[in-house]
């Protein structure tokens, strides 16, 4: 019975180490809304394996889920995107540098706040008749 006591020890240890070494980290990037001309919140994409990527890379575009996306997630994209063309016409627009600053968050705010004023102009008229 004593003679199994190292060789549990060395499993636990195996086991241990190899727990350890699996590292993942997980991607995001910025969906573009072509039609509100705006980069939405960041969002998960997928789960990398490995110890993580920096954040300070130039722009790369790529497509998921039939949407475009835009990350500054150094490479490599996961499997499950597409890559596209830096050049193509969706890359150029999403990769706007005013849509870094700004997103549809904001848009959408500005848009329900001038829908709020203009029902309050509907609502004195009302009031009037």
């Amino acid at each position: 019975m004593l003679r199994r006591v190292p060789f549990f020890v060395a499993l636990a240890l195996v086991v241990a180490a190899a727990c350890n070494e699996v590292q993942t980290y997980v991607f995001v990037a910025r969906r573009y809304d072509a039609e509100a001309g705006c980069l939405e919140s960041y969002t998960s994409i997928d789960l990398i394996n490995g110890s993580g990527a920096g954040s300070k890379c130039g722009p790369t575009c790529f497509r998921f889920n039939g949407s475009i996306y835009t990350t500054r997630v150094c490479p490599p994209l996961p499997e499950s995107v597409e890559q596209l063309d830096q050049d193509s016409p969706e890359c150029l627009a999403a990769n706007v540098p005013d849509l870094e600053d700004s997103g549809c968050r904001e848009l959408f705010e500005q848009q329900q706040a001038g829908d709020d004023d203009d029902d309050d102009d509907l609502d004195a008229s009302d009031e009037g008749g």
